[in-house]
Order: structure tokens, then C-alpha cells, then sequence
């Protein structure tokens, strides 16, 4: 009987020691989106700068003294980090070029994104290149969605010069004409723009005329093509538009192409085909968005198709240059190249198809640019063309960014924690915040024994502490309140951390609900099992000796 007494005592001694209760701290540091539930959230969680913050804003392109309002996503990072691990993953790589098709990512939603030295995104796709970075964008190398240049006049006579291809929202130039088939019209980019009319054929094929883009302006309109033998194609026409209100997926807001040129029915020619217009670039950053030396951004308006060989068929029309929309709540730095200009390959510094001793095209219009940063700077960042909300539409201007301030705040949710506990004691649940000016953060707590499928408490106050007491799961509720009184707001008003401390038992290692981390401490469950088995074996062992001292006895 001692010995049984010594097991047992040995026994609920490890029972009671592997069952201990200890205090647990847990934390939400925003350092990434396992818990953010996205759907009942209007605060952004921030896994780059491990914080929830307000959404961002444009205010201020109307004047200086009014405040307007312009969305500036920056999505919700579930693409990842863009950086040179990872570029296989949005699209195909060969060689240092990555091909994204913007019809299979229309958004990309990153962390940060970084486009090595050396390396160039080519774009595709009849969508915007659409970048939203949770963090900085860094472009070392070269994002490409130029239109693509138009085919030369030749002797061939029984097929068409085809048209240069739009990407990122950018329209197809027109074919040329040949003996089968009149030239075709450029196609527009969007909006009421219009590509560049066609040019007729005749004794020297007429010049297709210059797509049009988003100009006000006189300044960069595009031109008809020259005629030759007959009537020459008409330019294509604009549409003011600095704001990018014609932008979006399914949208489009590049440039229009240009026209294709006629045949040349007496040298029996074809005519050359149409420039593409250019594309459209957006990037959205909370980080600063940097163009380094050597780094280049390209919407530019495909050349149109020139002559070889003497061929006198019309040339064909520029297209227009699309659009670069960039947006920081930071810092756009430009010490690369930043255009949505024309291509100026062509002979007379133009993207015209020219045709010696023919007629050449006409040339696609300018583009757009929007470059958006969280102050006005003494040294602006230089793009090409300069935003029209600058030079055109006096009192506009190109903004400032912020963080958004709504009356009733903000909202971020969390999606449900487990404590791994099935009666915590919890002590205390409060946040880290920074909070400028007036700004005011306030948080709620909802507690559940099944992971809210039928219990809960609804969201309480975090100091209600009894009504959590045995609630296994929990999950919070924040109120972000900007203060007013900082538009523009160019430092974020944030909550970075949110702490919750209970008692509970504690075992050597389990696994966060949603989560990969592990809590550590307490008796490791070895001892229980070690225990349990002793006294399981000392059980049968006794019963044994009672069965064979019973038969003894009955000798």
C-alpha cells in the first residue's frame, strides 16, 4: 500500500504541475494580414510598416483652399513582395525581361515593389499597368508599355501592313492599304478619344493622321497625315483629361493609334500601317515612390510605319502617348526618366511614319502624366509632358496626398484568435498607438467558447473583462479617428500594436489558430504521460499479484 500511496502521490503531483496556471501574453504587431478581416474593415493593415492607418486620399487639385477627394488605394498586399525572387510569380521571365499581361493581373497588390537594375517589365494586356505597394516602389529598370511602331511601306500587294499593338490600355494602330483592301482607322484608347483616319490610296498613297490622347492644350494635338495622290487621313481627336478620370480595368485610358497610310495604285506599293498608342502606368505607394538613375518609366506612342526601298505607299500615323499616374504618400523621387511623350525616332523628331518622296503620316498627340506626393517641394519631380493641371487648367493643380479623415472614423477587424486555453482569465487587452494632433483610437472585444458559430459576446468594451472570462477565442475592433484639423495629413495617425494578457494553462508547444507562433513554457506533457503510464502499470501489476496470491490460497 506504500508504494501504491508513493505512485499516486507521484502521480497528481505531475497532473497538478502539467495543468499549472501562468500568466500569457499575446501580441498583434500588423506584421502581416493572417488575421485581417478584410471584409468588415475600412482601416488598412499595413504589413510593410506594421501598422492599421487610414485609407489615402487626393486633396486639393481644385485649389489650394479647397478640398476635393480622389481615391488612392494601396490594396491589401496579397500578392506579396515584388522584388527579383518573386517576379516569376506575376508573369512569364525570360532572359531579365518579366512579361506581365495586365488581363491576368489587373491589379497588383504588394507589400513593396522593387524593379531591379537591368531588368524591364513589358507590359501587355488591353488593361493599365496597375501597381498598389503597401510600402515604398523603387524602378531601377525599366517598366515598358509603349505602343508598338507601325510596318514600312513595300512591294508587297496581296496582304496588309498590320497595325502596332497597344498594351496597357493603349489602342491598335490602323493597317495599311493594299490592292485587296483599303487602310483602316487607329483604334481608340478609351473615352472619346480617337485613333488617326486612314489615308486613301492614290498615285502616292496618302499619310495616315496622328491618334489622339488626353490633351487640352494646343500644345502637343496631334496632326493629319500629308496627302499625296488623294486625300490624306485626318488626325485623331483628344479628350481633356488630366485627372485619369478615363482609367480603370476594362477601361483602358492610353493613347489611340494612329491611321494607316494608303497604297500607291501606280507604283503598286503598300501602305504602312499605324503606330500604337501608349499605354497607362499607375503606382499607388504609402512609401516614397523612387525613379533611380538609369531607372525609366515608358508610355510613349508608337512610330508610325515609314518606306523601304523606294515603296510609295502613305505613311503611317503616330500613336498617341498614354499615361503615367504616380501617387506617395511620401516622396516621388525622379532621377531616371518618367515619359508619355512620342516616340522621337522617326527623322524630324516626331513619331510621323515618313516615306521619302511619298507622304508621310501625321503625329500622334502627347499623353498624360499625374504625379501626386504628400507636399508640395521645391524641386518637383520632372516628367514628360508636365501634368496639364499645372500648365493648362489654372487654379488646378496636382494635389497632395494624405491620409484620409472621415467624420466617424475608420474601422479594422481582426478575424478570431485563439488562446489555446478552454477557460483563460483574461486580465487585459489595450493597443500602441500614435496619435497626432486630436486624432482618437478606441477598441472593442468580442469573446466566444466556438469560434463564433453560435457563441458571442458581441463587441464590448476592452475593459469588460468578467464578460470574456472562459470565452476561448476573441477578436477586436478598432476606431480610427484622423484629426481634422491636419489635412493634409502627411503623418499617419496609427495603431501598431494590440496586446492581450490572460491566465491560462500552459503546455511545452501549441499552435496559434491562423497563426506560426508558439507560446513557451510550463511542464512539458511528457511528465502527464509518463505518470499516467506509471500508475496504469502499477494498476495491472497489482491486479496480478492479487490473482496468483488468490490461487496460492485456495491450495
Amino acid at each position: 500500500m506504500k508504494s501504491l500511496a508513493a505512485i499516486l502521490i507521484i502521480f497528481l503531483f505531475t497532473l497538478a504541475a502539467g495543468a499549472q496556471s501562468t500568466t500569457i501574453s499575446l501580441s498583434e504587431n500588423f506584421n502581416s494580414t493572417t488575421f485581417w478581416d478584410q471584409a468588415n474593415s475600412t482601416l488598412v493593415w499595413n504589413p510593410y510598416f506594421h501598422m492599421l492607418h487610414t485609407p489615402l486620399e487626393i486633396s486639393y487639385t481644385w485649389n489650394a483652399n479647397i478640398e476635393d477627394s480622389n481615391d488612392a488605394s494601396v490594396g491589401n498586399g496579397q500578392d506579396g513582395a515584388f522584388d527579383v525572387g518573386t517576379y516569376a510569380s506575376f508573369g512569364s521571365v525570360v532572359g531579365n525581361t518579366l512579361t506581365i499581361n495586365t488581363n491576368v493581373h489587373p491589379v497588383l497588390q504588394v507589400t513593396y515593389f522593387n524593379l531591379a537594375s537591368g531588368w524591364t517589365i513589358q507590359g501587355i494586356g488591353s488593361n493599365p499597368l496597375w501597381i498598389k505597394s503597401m510600402g515604398p516602389a523603387t524602378i531601377s529598370g525599366l517598366i515598358n508599355c509603349n505602343g508598338d511602331d507601325g510596318q514600312p511601306s513595300d512591294f508587297v500587294t496581296t496582304s496588309a501592313t498590320i497595325g502596332g499593338s497597344g498594351h496597357c490600355g493603349g489602342g491598335n494602330g490602323g493597317n495599311g492599304g493594299f490592292f485587296g483592301a483599303a487602310a483602316t482607322a487607329g483604334a481608340s484608347g478609351g473615352g472619346t478619344t480617337t485613333g488617326g483616319a486612314p489615308g486613301n490610296q492614290g498615285n502616292i498613297g496618302a499619310g495616315g493622321g496622328g491618334g489622339g490622347g488626353y490633351r487640352g492644350s494646343a500644345v502637343g494635338q496631334p496632326t493629319a497625315g500629308v496627302a499625296g495622290g488623294a486625300a490624306a487621313g485626318g488626325a485623331g481627336t483628344c479628350q481633356p483629361d488630366p485627372k485619369f478620370t478615363v482609367f480603370g480595368v476594362g477601361v483602358g485610358g492610353g493613347g489611340a493609334g494612329g491611321g494607316g497610310g494608303g497604297y500607291d495604285t501606280v507604283g503598286l506599293s503598300r501602305g504602312a500601317s499605324g503606330g500604337a498608342g501608349g499605354g497607362v502606368v499607375r503606382i499607388t505607394a504609402v512609401g516614397d515612390i523612387t525613379v533611380n538613375a538609369g531607372g525609366k518609366i515608358w508610355t510613349k506612342g508608337g512610330t508610325g510605319g515609314g518606306a523601304t526601298g523606294g515603296a510609295h505607299g502613305g505613311g503611317g500615323g503616330g500613336g498617341a502617348g498614354g499615361g503615367i499616374w504616380l501617387q506617395s504618400a511620401g516622396n516621388i523621387v525622379d532621377n531616371g526618366t518618367i515619359d508619355a511623350g512620342v516616340h522621337s525616332g522617326a527623322p524630324d523628331g516626331n513619331n510621323a511614319g515618313v516615306v521619302p518622296g511619298g507622304a508621310n503620316g501625321g503625329t500622334g498627340s502627347d499623353g498624360r502624366t499625374w504625379l501626386t506626393l504628400d507636399a508640395d517641394t521645391a524641386s518637383p519631380p520632372s516628367e514628360t509632358p508636365q501634368s496639364e493641371l499645372l500648365t493648362f487648367y489654372a487654379p488646378f493643380h496636382e494635389g497632395i496626398i494624405h491620409f484620409s479623415v472621415a467624420g466617424a472614423g475608420y474601422v479594422g477587424q481582426s478575424l478570431s484568435y485563439d488562446s489555446g486555453n478552454t477557460a483563460p482569465l483574461y486580465s487585459a487587452f489595450s493597443m500602441v498607438s500614435s496619435l497626432p494632433g486630436t486624432a482618437t483610437a478606441s477598441i472593442l472585444i468580442a469573446g466566444s467558447n466556438d469560434n463564433f458559430v453560435s457563441d458571442n459576446t458581441g463587441f464590448l468594451p476592452a475593459t469588460s473583462l468578467t464578460s470574456f472570462a472562459g470565452k476561448r477565442f476573441f477578436k477586436f475592433k478598432i476606431t480610427l479617428v484622423q484629426d481634422s484639423t491636419l489635412i493634409p495629413a502627411s503623418t499617419a495617425s496609427s495603431v501598431t500594436a494590440v496586446n492581450t494578457t490572460y491566465i491560462g494553462h500552459v503546455q511545452t508547444s501549441f499552435q496559434f489558430t491562423q497563426s506560426c507562433g508558439y507560446i513557451a513554457g510550463g511542464p512539458p506533457e511528457e511528465l502527464f504521460l509518463l505518470g499516467l503510464f506509471g500508475l496504469i502499470y502499477f494498476l495491472f501489476s497489482s491486479r496480478a499479484r492479487r490473482f496468483r496470491f488468490a490461487r496460492l490460497s485456495d491450495l
